[in-house]
């Protein structure tokens, strides 16, 4: 009679997949288990947008605490928590960093002017309305974004072109509804010149001094001083 061939039921040796190396369940005893937790690593290359954010915003922040000349590709590696290749992988070059960081303060400025500019519908200028609305926002608020663009400019002015082109729209709407662009500028350069003192961290107006100011600015790009005749 033939023997009957035995088999090895023994399980095949793998690798164990990521999902198992997640955690590794260790007995301690009847009762208890300890779940060991692999060691954390910097995130690696992710092109999400919160990824692209994250980076973006911890770049801004090493530019506004230690100056245009402090930001390399590791040290916003480190701030956003990220591996140098997970923050090459976003941006590839420290120019295209800067640029995304312009870009993105661009971008939330236009948007929230934007945003303003719909509720100015009854101003004879909605843009500068908005542009007193979101100045004030930013300056009570303590945002970064002015500071950062300044920076960055003395550093690197051909990365600040979106900024420039931005300001040209601004303008150009400005003649469209007012038709007087020095009546407007009057108003323009004050905003600016209060954003540029504040950027640059020398602006010496308390809280209550600057909401007399956009009060009176409000009051003024509503009156007829932006459409009458000479």
């Amino acid at each position: 009679m033939p023997l009957e061939r035995e088999t090895d039921e023994s399980p095949v040796s793998r690798s164990p997949s990521r999902a198992e190396l997640a955690s590794t369940e260790v007995p301690l005893n009847d009762r208890c288990i300890l779940t060991v937790a692999p060691k954390k690593r910097g995130r690696r290359a992710d092109t999400s947008g919160k990824s692209r954010d994250a980076i973006l915003e911890a770049a801004l922040q090493i530019v506004c605490e230690k100056g245009a000349g402090a930001l390399t590709i590791e040290a916003v590696a480190e701030r956003a928590g990220f591996s140098k290749g997970g923050v090459l992988y976003n941006f590839p070059t420290k120019e295209k960093l800067t640029q995304g960081m312009v870009e993105r303060e661009v971008a939330r400025f236009s948007c929230m002017l934007e945003t303003e500019r719909l509720k100015q519908g009854d101003c004879p200028s909605p843009t500068l309305a908005a542009l007193v609305e979101v100045a004030e926002t930013w300056i009570k608020s303590n945002e970064t974004g002015p500071r950062g663009i300044l920076l960055t400019h003395v550093s690197a002015p051909d990365l600040c072109e979106p900024f420039l082109a931005h300001k040209e729209r601004l303008r150009e709407e400005m003649i469209r509804e007012t038709g007087h662009l020095a009546r407007a500028m009057l108003i323009w350069t004050s905003l600016e010149g209060l954003l540029m003192s504040y950027a640059h961290g020398v602006m010496r107006f308390n809280t209550s001094e600057l909401t007399i100011y956009f009060k009176e600015l409000r009051e003024l790009v509503r009156s007829p001083f932006l459409t009458e005749e000479n």
